[in-house]
Order: structure tokens, then sequence, then C-alpha cells
């Protein structure tokens, strides 16, 4: 009786590893899982090279590890790119909102006494865009992101350049990215909102 494989061939493997990584568990970005998937094909072709001291027991484990590798290395990959990348930038209104700065403003301030200090750092952004509007110094209702909005903002109030910068990272990150914000975040926010108000009736760049 022929003895079974004791490892995959060439082909074999290649097989394996795109049957492996058809699971749902694996899907996610299709540029991501080319890569891995030849990774783990070039993996098992390795371990075939090695397969005369391999008993045929061991081929379910080489499987596992294979698995588990994958997880592992979409796991690091995703962080990596939450840690690399700037939170996702949208727009900074949320459907028809007509709330005036000072409405935003007591929204933000329910949201900090209450402890979410994400949607304070929402409403405050938000009321800082709204107080501009009403001030004539920026249009943001038209689809406008954070970063648009601080970038108009900038170049009326150069010296609040990169307190603006953060603050639509704030905003973004609270909004977009990973719901959350800390209590110096809104601390900041509402600081240049008087910042900005007050540098209002000094002469602009334009």
């Amino acid at each position: 009786m022929p003895t079974p494989p004791l490892l995959p061939d060439s082909e074999e493997a290649r097989e394996w590893a795109r049957e492996e990584l058809s699971r749902s568990v694996y899907s996610t970005a299709p540029s991501l899982w080319e890569r891995l998937r030849e990774w783990l094909a070039d993996l098992l072709e390795t371990l075939a090279g090695y397969g005369g001291g391999l008993d045929v027991a061991f081929l379910p484990v080489v499987i596992v590890l294979v698995g588990a590798a994958a997880i592992l290395f979409a796991a690091l990959y995703g962080n990596s790119r939450r840690r690399g990348a700037l939170a996702p930038a949208g727009a900074v209104w949320a459907g028809d909102d007509r709330r005036s700065a000072a409405e935003l403003r007591a929204a933000a301030g329910a949201a900090r006494d209450a402890g979410d200090y994400a949607r304070a750092a929402v409403e405050m952004f938000r009321a800082i865009v709204r107080a501009a509007e009403e001030r004539g110094e920026v249009e943001a209702s038209a689809g406008m992101t954070a970063v648009e909005v601080a970038r108009a903002l900038a170049a009326q109030f150069p010296d609040h350049h990169p307190g603006l910068q953060a603050a639509a990272g704030v905003f973004n990150e609270a909004m977009y990215g990973r719901g959350h914000a800390e209590p110096a975040d809104v601390e900041h926010l509402t600081h240049l909102d008087a910042a900005l108000a007050a540098g209002a009736g000094a002469p602009r760049v334009t």
C-alpha cells in the first residue's frame, strides 16, 4: 500500500493557502490578503521541503499554525494601520443640523458633565464651526470636512493654525475614529472657541 505524502507539494501548498484564506474569518481588504496568501503558500512550500522528517499526523498542526499566523498578521496589520494613519475625515455636519453655536456649546457642556468626552468634543468642534459661520468666516454646511474647515479658518487666523489642526484631529478621532476623546481635548476645543471669538474683530489675512 503506497505511503501518503508527508507534506503537500508546491501546487497543493498554494491550494491549501487559497482554501484557508477563503474562510470568512479572514475576510478583509483584497490587497492585504493577496500578499498574505502568497506568504502562506511560500511557507507551505518551505515546509514541503522538510517533509521527509515529518510524520503525516503533523499536518493538522501545520494547518492550525498557518491559520493562527494569518489571524495574527491581520490583527497586527490592522493595528498598525490605525496607529499610522489619521482618523478618517468626514463631514462636520450630520444631516440638517441647524443648531446655533450657543446651542452646540450647551450640548458640549452637557456631554462633558455626563463624562461623554467624545460627544463633547464633537459638539464643541461643531460649535467652533457654527460660530465661524455665524461670523461669516467660513461656510461649512456643504459637506466640508473638519480638516477643510480648519484649513479655511487657519488662513484667517494663522496664529491658531496648530490649534485648529489639532482640533480637527480630535473631531475626526471622536466622530470617525475610535470614538474617543480626553477631557484635555474638550478643554483645548473650548479654549480655541473662545480665542477665535476674541480675535474675530482683529484684522485677518485675506
